[in-house]
């Protein structure tokens, strides 16, 4: 690639970043992570950092493995020295990302049963264990918290191992490792879990926006124990939702919806035996996603000392109808104090 074409594409993401940067806004979101950063991404925020025009804080997750049309960058990574928490408050690394096994959708999510109207469908592994214990111990020997995409049994199970194995605990200072998606855990796995104090980063959104796939492949009983947020919070694994934009749409106030009343956007109704109050799914894109990037003590909740990071919004989250959870509107929101996004207005950058 040309060193003319590299600036047009650079243009081009930034461009594409204030875009998105105003959504994203428009959401009350104040922090996101990119749980795929790569050279380009990692390059432009730095630039828009510099040139005072990234208005959001930013936790970037350096894509691992050379899959999905991405390049690994553990190597690299490795070799330059870069560790968890390099940069500042507001754009830094939060860590290294691996993906495991496929999706329910598409129905190559390692599962432990067939997908539903098949007879021998389990999904796909993308690597071998040997290849995942030694990438794990790898990074935290290097003091890189690890991401992992995992859905199905299967893959929650090759995590798992893979942690065991890298001897996660011995590392207390590169903590709060995550499995991504996480929507299949068995017991066994969730006592593993809280053991090495693992996070479940939960797609919680996924069942209201692609729900009725779900109903669809796993069938209405594996439904019931897919995103087991109750079971996640009595075994006292944190667990922050997140929408896994672009997969689903982004707007937080539908995974509290679907946290709390386990409905899907056709209004497809599945069991409640998981489903969160209202207090817990909002802690859920609040509070615990302030642990999840080691922020609780500067964002999470408005408290003197802490930053003021908060929304406006258009009802009381408390007092209206489940109903209407999924119908709330930003208003305003404030990072640090200033507003950056106000309904009707346009904010100059």
């Amino acid at each position: 690639m040309s060193l003319r074409h590299q600036r047009i594409q650079l243009k081009k993401t930034k461009q594409a970043w204030k875009i998105a940067e105003e959504i994203f806004l428009s959401w009350g979101i104040a922090t996101i992570n990119d749980m795929a950063t790569g050279k380009e991404e990692f390059k432009v925020y730095q630039q828009l950092q510099k040139e005072n025009r990234l208005r959001l804080n930013v936790g970037m997750w350096l894509w691992g493995r050379t899959q999905m049309s991405r390049t690994g960058l553990q190597n690299e990574i490795t070799t330059l020295g870069i560790e968890s928490g390099f940069g500042n408050e507001q754009l830094n690394v939060q860590g290294i990302k691996f993906m495991i096994d496929g999706s329910v959708g598409g129905k190559t999510a390692a599962v432990a049963e067939p997908f539903e109207g098949t007879a021998d469908n389990y999904g796909i592994l993308y690597l071998k264990q040997s290849e995942l214990n030694e990438r794990f111990k790898k990074s935290v020997q290097n003091n890189l918290r690890i991401s992992v995409h995992a859905i199905g049994e299967r893959a929650i199970e090759m995590a798992l191992q893979a942690f065991e194995y890298a001897e996660v605990e011995k590392y207390p200072h590169i903590a709060r490792h995550r499995i991504e998606h996480a929507i299949l855990p068995t017991e066994d796995h969730l006592k593993r879990m809280q053991k090495l104090g693992i996070i479940a980063g939960s797609s919680i959104g996924f069942l209201y926006s692609i729900g009725d796939g779900y109903v669809n492949n796993l069938g209405q009983e594996r439904v019931k124990r897919a995103f087991p947020h109750q079971t996640f919070k009595a075994y006292g694994i944190v667990a922050p939702g997140n929408s896994d934009l672009p997969v689903t749409e982004g707007n937080p106030f539908l995974g509290v919806y679907t946290a709390v009343t386990r409905t899907t956007s056709s209004g497809t109704k599945t069991d409640r035996t998981e489903s969160l109050s209202v207090y817990d799914a909002l802690r859920a894109y609040m509070i615990d996603a302030a642990y999840g990037n080691f922020d609780e003590h500067k964002r999470g909740t408005l408290t003197v000392g802490k930053k003021a990071d908060f929304m406006v919004v258009s009802h009381d989250p408390f007092v209206v109808q489940e109903e209407q959870l999924k119908d709330i509107q930003v208003m305003a929101t404030y990072v640090e104090g200033v507003v950056q996004y106000r309904v009707g207005e346009e904010v100059k950058v």
